[in-house]
């Protein structure tokens, strides 16, 4: 007999998205939007990464279940996976990411209803091993995941929310480091010259021009934000290159480096965590995209701007490897003219 999904309210909910910060944040509009489909549900939200951050405390995630990110090659942990599913068993598995190891882990769960992507959204033939498969019709990939809910409510393009609470101690620590950094001005902005990869890596000798740009303009100071000991090298050539418009920022958790993009004026950045960070806590953005769509990956609402580069897109095959040229063709001149474009917006709304 065939499951009519509209009409089972489930009292447990597993989302599977394992990866990076950047997919983790695009999916938590899904997790917002599903606490209020089914109120009185527990949402449980299976990770392997840095994303367990945001969703601890966060009010539409009641479990945060943590595997290794080794998982799938070490078979001993299996088991334990396996009980730990089980345990809860889960009514209905949305599995935005739908690749073959998210499919797995709803597999072991043992869930008579897991949800995901049609081809060619899902990868890796993951499509055949899904209960039931959705073809998302629009472009944004955070309410292309919000679709998955789509055999019970329709999806409004733009409506989603991230919701991420404040943490008032770490508020209070990055407070005290943007003194170090900015002194008591409260106009800066906020400049990530990383990427997810080095095809998206847009060059730091023009992060600097942007640096002095936003200073000499708008006498705003810049805030270079880092991750790793690489970027942390890049940003001090950017500081060094740009004084003494820009400052390096402290080494700072994911969770400060929220806060930090709460605090700025606005983010400068490619596609990135950082990005979908600056995103999901509302600050205005100004994305910029070689090797990926901004339509897709870029800030979600809150004022955001975005650079595609005039170079064709990579090949799928070379998003991650491929030449940086995409990048590159992203000229000084054309960022300048959004930042002008994004100043005058914000004039206008403090006029409102």
């Amino acid at each position: 007999m065939s499951v009519i999904l509209s009409e089972i309210v489930p009292n447990r909910v597993l989302i599977v998205r394992l990866g990076a910060i950047r997919d983790g944040l695009m999916t938590i509009p899904l997790a917002v939007d599903a606490k209020r489909l089914w109120p009185d549900s527990h949402l449980s939200w299976i990770v392997d990464g840095e994303i367990e951050h945001f969703l601890q405390d966060h009010p539409s995630v009641d479990d945060v279940i943590r595997i290794e990110r080794n998982w799938l090659r070490s078979p001993q942990c299996w088991q334990a996976i396996k009980g730990r599913l089980r345990e809860r068993n889960f009514d209905v598995v949305l599995d935005p990411q739908s690749v073959l190891k998210s499919v797995l882990l709803g597999r072991m769960s043992k869930c008579k209803i897991q949800l995901g992507f049609d081809r060619p959204q899902a990868r890796e033939f993951a499509s055949h091993f899904l209960t039931h498969k959705i073809k998302p019709t629009v472009r944004h990939r955070v309410d292309v995941y919000r679709q998955l809910l789509q055999p019970w409510r329709e999806t409004e393009s733009g409506n989603g929310e991230f919701l991420l609470p404040i943490n008032s101690t770490v508020r209070h620590l990055v407070s005290k480091s943007l003194e170090t950094c900015v002194g008591s001005t409260k106009n800066w902005v906020a400049i990530y010259p990383g990427a997810l990869w080095p095809t998206a890596v847009w060059p730091h000798e023009r992060f600097a021009a942007i640096a002095k740009y936003m200073l000499d303009y708008f006498q705003m100071p810049s805030i270079v934000l880092w991750r790793d000991s690489h970027e942390k090298l890049l940003g001090k050539v950017i500081v060094e290159q740009g004084q003494p418009a820009a400052r390096l920022a402290p080494e700072l958790d994911a969770l400060a480096l929220a806060e930090i993009c709460r605090q700025a004026k606005f983010v400068i950045a490619s596609d990135s965590d950082i990005l979908q960070i600056a995103s999901a806590v509302g600050t205005p953005c100004l994305s910029l995209h070689g090797p990926t769509w901004a339509d897709e990956f870029g800030g979600y609402k809150h004022r955001r701007f975005a650079i595609q580069s005039p170079y064709p897109l990579v090949s799928k095959r070379r998003v991650r490897r491929g030449a940086n040229s995409a990048m590159q063709a992203i000229e000084l001149e054309e960022v300048q003219q959004a930042i002008e474009r994004l100043m005058r917006g914000q004039a206008h709304s403090k006029a409102a």
